[in-house]
């Protein structure tokens, strides 16, 4: 319980809670009482860490996310929304302290981690758990509440998650091929395949279908980013698997897909569902080469938490523990109002 809420509770200002509670100045005996009965109902403890801020002092958060330029710039879009975040606390003063990892190479999220616990005064870390084996490692050694973005993991203790619920995700997405597409074979692909949120859209994606005579799912993990590969990738995937009417893209670089798609004259005889509403992703509705973009509100993901940060370190609340990102499905005919609210 906050000092706003005993005072709404108690029918008081703020300024008169804050009295009782310091024993200063003079506040009537029946107006005293009456705080101190809300106080001993609520079990209120005062957030010292709070008081220490309100003199001026700033704090830092230690934030370990992919390099910006990584995911098809979905990355740039999470950081604007811990600016945005920031923006929307002020004059609350938290000073941020990044880390970038790259996700490809072993080790490089722990060690960017450990880097991060190295700067003094770090009171709490937002990190992106998105490398299995790193991420088991750095969490031995955190001593600071820590927050889970973008991503679930079925390890640690994390304060708080701010991510979309990955299998629905795949669950959604099997469910618009479907509407589409009533019989085929569909590819589920993934470009990081230790990475467990697109584990398990990919798993949402496979199990909607498990009783699907009609329905064949193939499971095509690409090692590959870069358009070239990825095109190289595709190209032998297809020749493996002819008939394939329909893809989905786990990630954020469903763009390359539509791109092979076009230049190779398939866009027509294959439906196309991905992530992420990032620049070439809304290019790729607007010109028909994307059927359909499942977003999860990178900035909106950003900015929540750091105000659940502000929440909680600042105004002395409980952790929310789960914060679920909808599931946003965009076509061709709606994309562009979505656009308008979360870009």
């Amino acid at each position: 319980m906050t000092i706003a809420e005993i005072a709404r509770k108690a029918g008081v200002s703020i300024g008169t809670v804050d009295r009782v509670l310091h024993n200063r100045g003079h506040v009537a005996e029946q107006t005293r009482q009456k705080i101190q009965s809300v106080i001993d109902e609520s079990n209120y403890k005062p957030n010292h860490f709070a008081q220490q801020l309100k003199k001026g002092d700033s704090f830092k958060i230690g934030i370990l996310i992919p390099y910006l330029d990584s995911g098809a710039g979905y990355w740039k879009l999470v950081h604007s929304g811990f600016l945005e975040g920031i923006q929307s606390i002020y004059p609350f003063n938290m000073e941020l302290e990044f880390r970038y990892f790259d996700r490809s190479i072993p080790g490089d999220l722990y060690e960017k981690g450990l880097d991060l616990l190295q700067v003094s005064d770090i009171k709490a870390m937002i990190l992106a758990p998105l490398v299995f084996d790193d991420v088991v490692k750095l969490l031995s050694v955190i001593a600071v509440p820590y927050v889970f973005i973008d991503s679930p993991m079925p390890i640690g203790f994390p304060q708080s998650v701010i991510i979309q619920n990955p299998y629905r995700g795949g669950q959604t997405a099997a469910r618009i091929m479907k509407l589409i597409r009533s019989t085929g074979t569909f590819a589920v692909m993934r470009m990081y395949k230790s990475a467990y949120n697109l584990q398990e859209r990919a798993r949402g994606f496979q199990d909607y279908f498990k009783s699907d005579s009609q329905i064949k799912v193939i499971d095509a993990v690409c090692p590959y980013q870069n358009a070239e590969s990825v095109f190289s990738f595709l190209e032998e995937l297809f020749s493996l698997h002819p008939d394939i009417s329909g893809i989905f893209v786990t990630q954020t670089e469903t763009f390359i897909v539509s791109q092979f798609l076009s230049y190779t004259g398939r866009k027509t005889e294959v439906t196309l569902i991905g992530y992420d509403l990032q620049a070439e992703n809304r290019l790729g509705l607007e010109d028909g080469s994307i059927d359909c973009i499942i977003s999860q509100r990178p900035e909106i993901q950003g900015i929540t938490s750091i105000r659940e940060l502000h929440r909680v370190l600042a105004l002395g609340q409980e952790w929310r523990g789960k914060i679920q990102i909808p599931i946003d499905i965009l076509l061709p005919e709606n994309f562009s109002e979505y656009n308008l609210m979360w870009s």
